[in-house]
């Protein structure tokens, strides 16, 4: 991560480039139970625990991100949902971004461009391990006019070149017809 020069003298930070190598990401929750595999994390920190006393909510302070420029090499994200049944999982060799403007205050992504080569982006649809019983009962409730994007949010990209990449939707359970 570059930040600007004048990052230990302001009171606000700024981020100008980050440039991620290999990471690997895995959210996994479990079939039998429904925790996920960082709940300890959130146990150890005392998030869960209604026997703390959590300190007086502060205002949230939405940092200002200047970023230009987005680079992403061999990257592995997981998310397996073995709960609910549908797990995500993402690998990508190259990911590039050059953006213009971003504004998470008033929800603004302006990006000139994204490269993107050797990626493949998977959905995997299967009976879970949650009971009926805990099962939401009717359609998905939304709370605004589009359930893509509720708070408005303004994102543009003026170029997008995607080069060996590939989608897929795998429903194992389901017979093709």
């Amino acid at each position: 991560v570059t930040t600007s020069q004048w990052f230990l003298l302001t009171s606000q930070s700024t981020i100008k480039d980050i440039k991620l190598h290999e990471p690997n990401i895995q959210l996994i929750r479990s079939r039998k139970d429904g925790t996920w595999n960082y709940d300890f994390i959130i146990e150890k920190l005392g998030l869960n625990n209604p026997t703390i006393q959590p300190k007086q909510p502060q205002k949230a302070t939405i940092p200002n991100i200047d970023l230009n420029y987005l680079s992403i090499n061999n990257a592995h994200f997981l998310m397996k949902d073995e709960w609910i049944g549908l797990d995500y999982e993402c690998n990508v060799d190259e990911l590039y971004l050059d953006a213009e403007q971003v504004d998470l205050k008033e929800g603004i992504i302006d990006i000139n461009k994204i490269i993107i080569n050797g990626a493949v982006f998977g959905m995997t649809d299967y009976t879970g391990g949650r009971p009926d019983s805990l099962r939401r009962k009717g359609p998905p409730i939304f709370s605004s006019h589009t359930p893509f994007n509720p708070n408005d949010w303004r994102i543009a990209v003026a170029k997008l070149q995607m080069k060996d990449s590939r989608f897929f939707l795998e429903m194992p359970e389901r017979p093709l017809n």
